[in-house]
C-alpha cells in the first residue's frame, strides 16, 4: 500500500512539474494574416497586418524586411508585453505588368517563433501589352554634319513572353532608311509571364535626298489589338535639313 501511495505521489509531480514547463513558454509571435492578396486596382496597395504576443514574456521584434524593395512596413515600435497587440500597416507597389509575389519576414527573440512569414501577392491594375515610352519624340537630321546625319529611336514596351508587339516603322519619306540595330529584353514579372523589350531603330537619310529641307511623319506599327498611350504619340515628326554642299553634288 505504502509503494503504491510514493508512486502515485511521483506520478501527479512529474504531471505537475510537465504542465508547469509547458506553461512557461516566453516570447511567442502570432501574427494575422500570414498572406494577404491584393485586388487587381490602380494605385499602391495597401493592408494592415496585426502582431500579437501570445507568450508570457515580453516580445523583441528585432527585424522586418521584404524580399522587394517595392515593399515597406511602418512598425510603431519593437516590443510587445504579453497579450499586447500592434498594427502594422504594409506597403506595397504595384507591378507594372503581371503579378508581383513579395514574402515579409518579421524576426523575433523568441525561441518558438524566431521568425515568422507573411506573404503578399499583388498583381497589375492592368495585363494589356503597351507601349510605355517612344523617345525621342521628334527627329531632326543634318545632311552637313557626320552627328546628325542619323538618329536613334527607342521604343520600351511591355509584352507577353513569345509574343513581339511593335511589327515595324514606318515612314512617309523614300529617301529615310530604318534599321532595327538591337532588340534588348527582360522578365519584367517574377512568374515569367512578361517581358519589357527595348527596340532600338537607327534612322539615316539615303543619298537620294535632293531637297533643301523635308519634313514628315514616322509611326510605329504595333501588333493588332495594342493600344499606345495618348501622351506617347504612335507618330514621329522627321525632318531633314540639306547642306548647300550636299546640294551641289
Amino acid at each position: 500500500m505504502q509503494c503504491r501511495t510514493e508512486a502515485s505521489v511521483a506520478l501527479f509531480a512529474l504531471i505537475f512539474i510537465g504542465c508547469h514547463s509547458q506553461s512557461a513558454r516566453g516570447p511567442i509571435l502570432s501574427v494575422s494574416p500570414t498572406s494577404h492578396e491584393f485586388s487587381a486596382d490602380v494605385g499602391q496597395a495597401a493592408t494592415t497586418i496585426v502582431l500579437k504576443n501570445a507568450g508570457d514574456e515580453r516580445l523583441e521584434i528585432r527585424s522586418v524586411e521584404s524580399s522587394c524593395g517595392c515593399t515597406t512596413a511602418d512598425l510603431a515600435r519593437k516590443t510587445l508585453t504579453p497579450g499586447e497587440e500592434l498594427q502594422m500597416p504594409v506597403r506595397m507597389e504595384r507591378p507594372a505588368i503581371g503579378q508581383e509575389t513579395v514574402h515579409v519576414v518579421i524576426s523575433t527573440n523568441s525561441l518558438l517563433t524566431p521568425q515568422v512569414n507573411v506573404t503578399l501577392t499583388c498583381p497589375a491594375a492592368s495585363n494589356q501589352a503597351r507601349i510605355v515610352t517612344i523617345l525621342p519624340q521628334r527627329i531632326v537630321l543634318r545632311t552637313g554634319d557626320a552627328e546628325s546625319s542619323n538618329a536613334e529611336l527607342q521604343i520600351t514596351s511591355l509584352e507577353r513572353s513569345g509574343q513581339q508587339l511593335v511589327e515595324s516603322l514606318e515612314i512617309d519619306l523614300d529617301h529615310i532608311q530604318i534599321d532595327l540595330v538591337d532588340l534588348e529584353e527582360s522578365v519584367a514579372s517574377n512568374d515569367g509571364n512578361f517581358v519589357q523589350r527595348i527596340y532600338r531603330y537607327k534612322i539615316a537619310r539615303s543619298d537620294s535626298l535632293m531637297r533643301e529641307r523635308e519634313s514628315g511623319w514616322l509611326r510605329v506599327k504595333t501588333a493588332k489589338g495594342v493600344e499606345i498611350p495618348p501622351y506617347y504619340p504612335s507618330r514621329i515628326p522627321v525632318e531633314v535639313h540639306v547642306s548647300s554642299r550636299t546640294l551641289a553634288r
